[in-house]
C-alpha cells in the first residue's frame, strides 16, 4: 500500500483509511480505498495541464510530496524519505511490492 500511495501521490493514508478482512481461515488487507487526496487532487484542470506540460514543475511536485506516517501521531514525511527508509530496512519487501 505504501508503494502504491507514493506512486499515486496519496497524502491521506492513515489507520482509518484501510482495513482488514476476516474470513473463516484467513485474514487479508481490504482492497485499497479512499484515494481522493491523490495525483494533484487540489489542482483545477488548468493547473493539471500546466503541471503535465512542465517536467520541472512536475518533478518539484513529486519531490516535495508528503505522506502521513505512523499510526496516530499525524506526522507528515516526504514520500522520497519514506521510500529511502523502506528501501534500507525492508529491501526485499519493497521489491516484491513494486513487482505487484
Amino acid at each position: 500500500m505504501l508503494v502504491y500511495d507514493a506512486l499515486i501521490g496519496n497524502q491521506d493514508r492513515h489507520p482509518f483509511n484501510w482495513s482488514m478482512l476476516y474470513f473463516d481461515t484467513e485474514i487479508k488487507f481490504s482492497p485499497i480505498y479512499d484515494n481522493g487526496a491523490s495525483l494533484g487532487f487540489n489542482f483545477n484542470d488548468d493547473k493539471l495541464v500546466e503541471m503535465n506540460a512542465s517536467v520541472t514543475k512536475l518533478n518539484k511536485y513529486v519531490r516535495n510530496a508528503r505522506m502521513k506516517a505512523g499510526l496516530f501521531e499525524r506526522k507528515n514525511v516526504k514520500a522520497k524519505d519514506l521510500f529511502a527508509y523502506v528501501h534500507h530496512h525492508y529491501p526485499q519487501e519493497l521489491i516484491e511490492s513494486i513487482q505487484k
